[in-house]
């Protein structure tokens, strides 16, 4: 089930050290391990995160045209699972990838936004069904307000798939992250890979790493 891991510190107390010995330890052929990172100059991005962590999920390249963009992101979306054709407006317009598959004209407001978030948790979770999934968003203290409100849907989306969020921030943020589960302070833990295995594929709730 989900589980999300929260590391929080003040700046240079070694988050970014702690995220990478972690990652270090995963075996990248058992897990997929997307990253995103919240940037100031994207605060007002919305899903900025999400969206970062997706483009490299998908092999987008700084430099591919247009063309390249689409054909890489549709193709790669199907991959993981056909039922996602139907999301593909909402996450090709989310990526800013110019296509002839328009939103439909009755998603404005509050329904794009749900739309959006919902498209967002299938591609997530969807993924999970192949490979167990490690979710790793650095930065949240620059998180955008849809990204909050996305993050807090995912978590509500995916009790039962293969999961685990890792999100860092600086000491201060007031965000809630209880929205789901528990929340337990402690200590960084020593974790193997079957530690973390057994996280991914039966913790649930929420866990602060100081």
């Amino acid at each position: 089930p989900c589980h999300l891991f929260t590391i929080e510190g003040q700046p240079g107390m070694g988050k970014s050290r702690l995220l990478h010995e972690f990652l270090h330890s995963l075996d990248r052929q058992q897990f997929s391990v997307p990253q995103g990172r919240c940037q100031p100059l994207g605060s007002d991005t919305p899903y900025f995160p999400f969206l970062d962590a997706l483009s490299r999920a998908l092999a987008l390249g700084e430099h591919d045209s247009h063309v390249e963009e689409l054909k890489k992101a549709t193709a790669n979306i199907k991959q993981i699972d056909p039922s996602l054709e139907t999301s593909l407006p909402v996450l090709l317009h989310l990526l800013a990838i110019p296509s002839d598959l328009p939103i439909p004209a009755h998603l404005t407001g509050e329904g794009l936004r749900r739309a959006a978030e919902e498209a967002l948790a299938a591609v997530i979770t969807l993924a999970t069904t192949n490979q167990p999934m490690v979710l790793v968003i650095e930065d949240w203290h620059w998180s955008d307000p849809a990204s909050q409100s996305a993050l807090r849907h995912l978590r509500r989306r995916a009790p039962s798939h293969r999961l685990m969020i890792v999100v860092s921030y600086r000491t201060g943020l007031d965000v809630d992250f209880e929205q789901t589960g528990d929340s337990t302070g402690r200590s960084p833990p020593d974790r193997d890979k079957h530690d973390t295995e057994h996280s991914v594929q039966g913790g649930s709730g929420a866990e602060t790493v100081r």
